[in-house]
């Protein structure tokens, strides 16, 4: 079976792109899809040892009074300081690259 990624930066289509190929390809063929993005998503929504890691390496800065992960305060954070980014991607990237295995 070929495999294909999107890759690329925030914000340039990927999962546009990816939408359009599973579109045109599953009519054609059966398409396997996994979406990192929605994995991160769900990581940091529900697994309880992803928010505690993301709260031990970032403070109660990141969350809500809700106790639930402000995405906007993470992004605001890792988007200005390299090393912020690094800590994060060490925490959800094994756990996704796991998933997608």
């Amino acid at each position: 079976m070929a495999s294909v990624g999107v890759t690329g930066g925030v914000a340039t289509g990927k999962s546009t792109v990816s939408r359009l190929l599973i579109t045109s390809l599953d009519t054609k063929c059966a398409v396997e899809h996994f979406d990192a993005d929605f994995e991160a998503r769900r990581l940091t929504d529900q697994d309880s040892v992803v928010k505690e890691e993301i709260r031990s390496a970032f403070g109660n800065q990141v969350f809500g009074p809700d106790g639930n992960l402000s995405r906007e305060r993470l992004r605001d954070l890792v988007f200005h300081d390299l090393a912020a980014r690094k800590t994060l991607e060490s925490i959800l990237h094994p756990r996704i690259r796991a998933a997608w295995i």
